[in-house]
């Protein structure tokens, strides 16, 4: 009599290919139901991205409103204040009406840049300084412009150089060359975010018009080298010269971040 061991029934195998058949609908439903789950999904996060995108490029036509005229936009300044921002006009005239009284942005921001933990010590001291002059007397601003420049100069020297190749002093060549390093930075960053690291934005503004690579000797506009070699016109200087200068230390000091990633 022949063994039947190793041949299966017809039992069995009509349990076995019903079994299989059960298995290979389950896992293509469930497939196909964890495939438009994750269609969904991406669906969704497009939509998320476009409004966020919507609301970066609007935020950067506001920021770009305050860089047409030198400034910066202040950490204090709030989301509700900056929807009242429709043009350069608005951002400069908001800024000027803020600086001192109630609102005093200026000693907000002098503050604020004091409180920051990567501020260099022999900065921090003389930052004190300013604040308490200006608390005494505003008008002292009219004398800090020196001071001003010097916390800048001692942020890049103390926080920034080892970013710049062959780094001596800081000078016209360095600026450039921290322009250059963070315009690479920005080529790999994501486009629409970029406005938001104002702290690129200090350094093309330092590069443009406080540290320029080039301006005549006789030059009586507002830069490091008219205010430390004194051949700056102080005659016209006013409060909201002296607040664009102190508003490039808010952002500078957070290059170190944008450059690191």
């Amino acid at each position: 009599m022949p063994s039947k061991i190793g041949l299966p029934s017809a039992f069995d195998m009509r349990n076995n290919i019903f079994k299989n058949f059960q298995t290979s609908v389950f896992q293509k439903y469930f497939e196909n139901d964890y495939y438009s789950k994750l269609r969904e999904l991406a669906e969704q996060s497009k939509k998320r991205q476009a409004k966020l995108k919507e609301v970066l490029v609007r935020l950067n036509q506001k920021f770009e409103y305050f860089h047409e005229n030198g400034w910066l936009v202040p950490d204090q300044l709030d989301i509700d204040n900056l929807d009242n921002i429709n043009s350069p006009e608005d951002a400069s005239k908001y800024m000027e009406n803020n600086l001192t009284g109630g609102s005093n942005l200026l000693l907000l921001t002098l503050n604020t840049c004091l409180d920051q933990e990567n501020l260099p010590d022999n900065a921090r001291e003389l930052l004190g300084n300013v604040i308490n002059s200006l608390k005494k007397d505003y008008s002292n601003y009219k004398v800090m412009l020196p001071t001003i420049f010097s916390v800048i100069d001692c942020i890049i020297k103390e926080r920034l150089s080892e970013f710049i190749e062959k780094f001596s002093y800081v000078n016209k060549k360095t600026i450039g060359d921290l322009k250059e390093k963070t315009d690479q930075q920005k080529s790999r960053t994501q486009k629409d975010l970029f406005y938001l690291y104002q702290s690129s934005m200090a350094i093309n503004i330092l590069s443009t018009k406080y540290y320029p690579l080039e301006n005549s000797k006789e030059d009586t506009s507002l830069t490091r080298n008219s205010v430390a070699h004194g051949s700056f016109d102080y005659t016209k200087y006013t409060v909201s010269d002296f607040a664009k200068v102190v508003l490039l230390i808010e952002h500078i000091l957070r290059l170190r971040e944008f450059l690191e990633e």
